[in-house]
């Protein structure tokens, strides 16, 4: 691991209009566990670390919040449109409790190649002591933000002047860096998280490779940051005046039903490209009732090894959940299974993460596990040849198949 610190002087921005209503916040859920937001964040890239923090707080805290308004028009569609044209909004279910609201929404764009995406989080405590629960979410945020975790690298440049306490970073992480071994890795790309009073908002651009997945280098440059600032400032300003938010349209979180054949869901053309010969071996159909219904197929050659999971829950939240949970397992060495490292992919259904495991008996491959509305994709890739150990090779076939995956469900 290596770590910079930047000694620029802190960024300041002109104050805001004050929120007016009185509320509640929520505890930023992870992209694994901190970010799936649930506790931890999942995974990324191979490629490069480096992570670039800033944080800064004023002394006084502003008026209270007390509603949330819907999620995917909290950033000005226009400010949005810089960074992303043409973007597709999608909310993203989060979960809730009595002390707080959530609210989520992603855009995603392509543009020249590039897959552009921004993930915004707020969260709205609800108790009689929310402005001290907001704190404590952000401090427990920014400490796992701040992780001098194996694979990244850390430096910091305050920043003055927006809502009570504020964060800017730029994340890119290492070939060996793990959503368990380093939360911070399950980031990559521009960052902001801002506490102002009661609430806490956390901001993700991140831009990807469509065919491969990996992070794109961050821009760290002024403009960047200042448009990230402007899209916080569009969050409070909603927040202060939720009656004025006007709605956008957004594309609905997918929501599967039926009961799919999953030896059908990956194409003859995707298998001949990435695991060619490969004959199908069809699992056992699942037994019982109820949530998850978990389907399954297997295909097999002397070069290749395939497994597809299926998991369909009643709800968004569960499949979520139960992805914040696989993420963070499948990232943790045991005796049968080595992980190398792992990427994090914001483009790949809602979420999606690629582990990198060498299983008992020489086996290297890639475990896909994909969050889509309310299932749960997981995969294993695996070869026993020369090409086994490219993970260029088994992260693009990977992608394929779960890309298969997802269009086949959607129809």
């Amino acid at each position: 691991m290596s770590e910079k610190s930047s000694a620029d002087a802190p960024a300041t921005v002109a104050p805001g209009p004050a929120p007016r209503a009185a509320g509640s916040a929520a505890p930023w859920l992870s992209r694994a566990s901190l970010k799936v937001r649930i506790g931890a964040a999942v995974v990324v890239v191979a490629a490069l670390a480096s992570v670039v923090l800033v944080v800064a707080q004023s002394g006084s805290s502003q008026p209270a919040y007390s509603s949330l308004p819907a999620p995917c028009a909290l950033v000005s569609p226009a400010i949005v449109a810089k960074y992303l044209p043409n973007p597709a909004r999608t909310p993203e279910s989060e979960l809730t409790d009595s002390t707080y609201q959530a609210g989520s929404c992603k855009w995603t764009s392509t543009v020249g190649g590039e897959d552009r995406t921004l993930v915004a989080q707020v969260f709205v405590f609800d108790s009689s002591s929310s402005i001290t629960a907001a704190r404590q979410a952000y401090s427990n945020t920014f400490s796992a933000f701040g992780c001098h975790c194996r694979g990244v690298t850390v430096s910091t440049k305050p920043i003055n002047g927006l809502g009570d306490q504020a964060a800017a970073f730029y994340v890119t992480d290492g070939p060996a860096a793990t959503v368990a071994t380093a939360p911070n890795a399950g980031w990559p790309g521009a960052n902001l998280l801002v506490r102002s009073s009661n609430a806490e908002i956390a901001l993700n651009y991140d831009v990807t490779s469509p065919a491969t997945g990996t992070a794109l280098a961050p821009a760290t440059g002024t403009a960047q940051l200042t448009g990230m600032i402007t899209m916080a400032q569009s969050v409070m300003d909603a927040l202060a005046q939720p009656s004025a938010v006007a709605s956008v349209p957004v594309s609905p979180e997918p929501d599967y039903t039926g009961s799919p054949d999953p030896c059908l869901l990956i194409t003859a053309a995707t298998l001949a490209t990435y695991a060619p010969g490969a004959k199908v071996k069809p699992q056992p159909a699942a037994t019982g009732s109820g949530s998850p219904r978990v389907t399954s197929c297997s295909w097999g050659s002397s070069g290749n090894t395939l497994l597809l999971t299926l998991s369909t829950f009643a709800d968004a939240v569960s499949a979520r959940q139960n992805y914040a949970i696989d993420a963070q397992a499948n990232s943790r060495s045991v005796t049968a299974e080595t992980v190398t490292g792992s990427v994090w992919m914001p483009d790949l259904g809602e979420e999606a993460t690629a582990i990198f495991q060498t299983r008992s008996g020489g086996s290297h491959g890639v475990a896909m596990i994909v969050w889509s509305g309310n299932v749960e994709i997981s995969l294993w890739y695996a070869g026993s040849g020369p090409a086994s150990q490219d993970r260029a090779t088994l992260l693009t076939g990977g992608i394929a198949m779960a890309r298969d995956v997802l269009a086949a469900l959607t129809r």
